[in-house]
């Protein structure tokens, strides 16, 4: 008779990370440091820019207003 080999039930965060400890099991130590400081340089990247955006976007909102504020005394003595 021939017994079916079990395969023992994997956690949840072991089957969702095994592509990446499979990975990191495979390559030198070299290759793991270039892949994790290209990957946070990448992170970081992405959050500075989208702070550069909303950033740019407030100035750009502010600069309006400046302007709206400089126009009105000039808009006060040609009413009175």
């Amino acid at each position: 008779m021939s017994k079916k080999t079990q395969q023992p039930k994997l956690s949840f965060f072991h089957r969702v990370f095994y592509p990446a400890s499979f990975l990191m099991g495979r390559i030198n130590f070299a290759k793991k440091s270039l892949f994790l400081a290209v990957f946070i340089l990448f992170s970081f990247f992405i959050i500075s820019s989208t702070l550069f955006i909303k950033l740019n976007s407030s100035i750009n909102s502010a600069k309006t207003q400046l302007t709206g504020l400089e126009t009105l005394p000039y808009i006060f003595k040609d009413i009175q």
